[in-house]
């Protein structure tokens, strides 16, 4: 009786689990010491269009790139031989030839005297998308600033230039209007000879406009 009682508690434990993984929005598995698959729920299956067959008791080295297998393998041992938990970012190519980030917990796991590795792998491709592109935006921002601050001092450059060139045009212009105004001025006062009135207003509002 007590064994049945066991068993049905063990059968009701696993039916849990398995109820719990299946419905997991996240990738899960379970790996030997030695890096053979044992468990992977249905999500690692559908992502990776891989059967049971496909990947019970394969090592990353059998379902993966050469490159790939071997930071798995890495990772496995870290978390192995410092029992601690690990957290890092993976690019993974899928079966359609897209790479695709996932960031990756993996965990050791003591079960029945045996020691094994857990993972469980979410899928943050459109957020790392996200991120290249406003690391995209933000460097096209900063290269429209750039251009912008160049532009300012271009105009502040030409700015000084026309001001230089209004200085020196009315410096030239001055010397030789203030000698025309010393001589209609003389003219007016008579100095070179007596005029008519007619003269004598012409050249008054001349001398007007000199003084403007």
């Amino acid at each position: 009786l007590a064994y049945t009682e066991t068993q049905e508690r063990l059968q009701n434990s696993e039916a849990r689990f398995k109820a719990f993984m299946d419905h997991n929005p996240a990738m899960a598995f379970l790996k030997t010491q030695e890096g053979c698959y044992i468990y992977a729920n249905p999500l690692f299956e559908d992502r990776f269009n891989l059967a049971r067959k496909d990947w019970l008791g394969k090592t990353d080295f059998d379902l993966w790139p050469k490159d790939v297998s071997a930071r798995f393998h890495e990772n496995d041992q870290s978390v192995l031989v410092s029992n601690q938990s690990m957290e890092v970012t993976e690019d993974l190519p899928m079966p359609d030839g897209i790479l695709r980030s996932w960031l990756l917990f993996k965990f050791p796991v003591d079960c029945a005297q045996r020691r094994l590795i857990g993972g469980m792998a979410i899928d943050i491709t459109p957020q790392k998308t996200m991120e290249l592109e406003l690391k995209k935006s933000v460097g096209e921002l900063a290269r429209l600033n750039a251009e912008m601050d160049q532009k300012n001092d271009e105009l502040k450059k030409l700015d000084q230039l026309k001001s230089n060139f209004i200085s020196t045009v009315s410096h030239e212009l001055r010397t030789p209007m203030t000698i025309m105004r010393e001589s209609i001025a003389q003219i007016i006062d008579r100095l070179c000879g007596e005029l008519t009135p007619v003269q004598e207003r012409r050249l008054q509002v001349t001398l007007n406009n000199i003084d403007r």
